[in-house]
């Protein structure tokens, strides 16, 4: 193409500019090496700028999420051993409060505690047996029982202050699924529910 040739059509609009040296007489020319610089500068100042408006890294841990009575609860995933329909338990004598009874398992006795009941929520409605969260750990050995075991999701919590619950509480905040579902789901802390189980019911192997 000659100095003075017009591109054909959609050539220009295709072809990527080119930083070059100074040209003769000029004015506000720039060299190739200021050239660089000042975008390197640019790209920086917009990665600011990106990382700003993105704010924090947002915490994504896994829950199981439950319903249990007329709340949805995260119980974290790596604290469940297992998840299953409600079996037959033996009721002990005297037994009272969150604490359903006991079944075995494995050669293990496991207290079946009411997750609903033990927070003061709803108890259970009659002939509705549930799921049992089997929890991962080796005294006290419990299983919840909640409603449903909905789904296991990344949740995010929620840090405005008037939605968080105190620290001594077996339920320590809230959380909400990723995407567009609103929904608040609070999250349990498991050490804080065995102090309140503990400190309420007899269950095997405390």
């Amino acid at each position: 193409m000659s100095p003075t040739s017009v591109p054909p059509a959609g050539e220009a609009a295709t072809r990527q500019p080119t930083i070059v040296g100074p040209v003769p007489h000029a004015p506000g020319a720039i060299s190739r090496s200021r050239a660089s610089r000042l975008l390197d500068a640019r790209a920086e100042m917009l990665a600011r700028q990106g990382r700003a408006m993105a704010g924090p890294a947002v915490e994504r841990r896994r829950y199981l999420v439950c319903a249990a009575g007329p709340d949805l609860y995260g119980i974290p995933v790596e604290a469940a051993a297992s998840v299953m329909q409600a079996r037959s338990i033996m009721v002990p004598p005297g037994r009272s409060g969150a604490m359903l009874g006991l079944f075995g398992r494995g050669g293990d006795l496991f207290s079946v505690v009411d997750l609903a009941t033990l927070l003061g929520r709803s108890a259970p409605a009659a002939g509705d047996p549930g799921h049992f969260v089997v929890l991962r750990r080796a005294v006290p050995r419990v299983a919840l029982r909640v409603d449903r075991v909905l789904d296991i999701a990344p949740l995010i919590p929620l840090t405005d202050g008037a939605d968080r619950a105190a620290g001594d509480e077996p339920v320590t905040g809230f959380a909400r699924r990723t995407g567009s579902d609103e929904t608040s789901i609070a999250l349990i802390d498991l050490d804080q529910l065995i102090t309140r189980l503990s400190s309420t019911a007899a269950i095997s192997g405390a």
